[in-house]
């Protein structure tokens, strides 16, 4: 996935950011699954408890499914049209259109 057109930099830092934000995440699921099962399981038993969790499951797997399908789906990439200027000494110059704006610019709106 590419998160300059989220306004993000391509560089190691949103790799890290990402990848922080990834594991922290996954460390707090792991604090907060056991928690939460073991305090089901203390007060209302195994049977309802374990029923809970799926019925839990079941419920987030329709939302997720919900968006999935009538999320809008954005555009793999930017297709950016150069206007070709002038050709010198065989060399080619191009420059951006001026009815076009840059990802940064159109978010910056």
């Amino acid at each position: 996935m590419y998160y300059g057109a989220y306004g993000f930099p391509n560089n190691l830092e949103t790799f890290g950011l990402i990848s922080g934000l990834w594991t922290s995440t996954f460390a707090l699921g792991a604090f907060i699954g056991p928690s939460i099962s073991g305090i089901l399981y203390d007060n209302i038993g195994f049977r309802n408890s374990s029923m809970f969790i799926v019925g839990t499951h079941l419920f987030v797997g329709f939302a997720v499914a919900t968006f999935l399908c009538y999320s809008k789906s954005h555009s793999a990439y930017i297709e950016i049209k150069d206007e070709k200027l002038a050709s010198i000494d065989g060399d080619s110059v191009y420059v951006k259109s001026q009815h076009q704006t840059s990802v940064t610019e159109s978010m910056r709106r």
